[in-house]
């Protein structure tokens, strides 16, 4: 239960036992405690390296790009995990953090948009539409991100047009 695996881990912390600890996130499996509040109990600890392995072994996409964005700060380590995910997990986490790795890091998290959005079958692309807001402190990357999707899908949408037409007249009057 969550009570069991907080109290294991925090005598663990408590004794700063890293084998045990070690060993707590090699060994044991999701049935034997709860992941989650394993992962939680390691972070709020700032034993972020092991709920960093356990969210790997235990595939927790959202505790592992959220330790690897806010506590690592490896936003490119995080775009490659990102690119590895299903579509549909790629396009919600992307949702969720694309304007802050967009801040870090403005060409490569534009380029997986683009990915997302111009490669594959046309039902299986994500909807730019979606990510227009993600690039509201990066009217450049917007710009370059519209452009590119514009000439890459056939069925571009008026408000991609819109919205270039917007960016392009405000970046005149810079």
């Amino acid at each position: 239960s969550a009570d069991h695996t907080t109290l294991l881990l925090n005598c663990y912390i408590k004794l700063k036992n890293r084998e045990k600890l070690d060993q707590f996130v090699e060994n044991h499996s999701e049935e034997q405690y709860d992941v989650d509040t394993a992962i939680r109990v390691l972070r709020q600890a700032e034993y972020v390296d092991f709920a960093l392995k356990m969210a790997r072994k235990h595939r927790r996409h959202e505790a592992l790009l959220r330790i690897l964005i806010d506590d690592f700060s490896q936003a490119l380590e995080a775009l490659a995990y990102l690119e590895a995910l299903p579509s549909d997990d790629k396009e919600y986490f992307m949702k969720v953090y694309g304007k802050t790795l967009i801040a870090t890091n403005p060409k490569e998290s534009t380029a997986l948009l683009l990915r997302m959005c111009t490669e594959g079958a046309e039902e299986q692309r994500s909807n730019p539409e979606h990510f227009i807001r993600l690039f509201v402190d990066a009217p450049y990357w917007l710009m370059r991100f519209l452009e590119e999707v514009i000439e890459h899908v056939d069925t571009a949408l008026t408000l991609l047009f819109d919205t270039l037409l917007e960016v392009l007249l405000a970046s005149r009057d810079l």
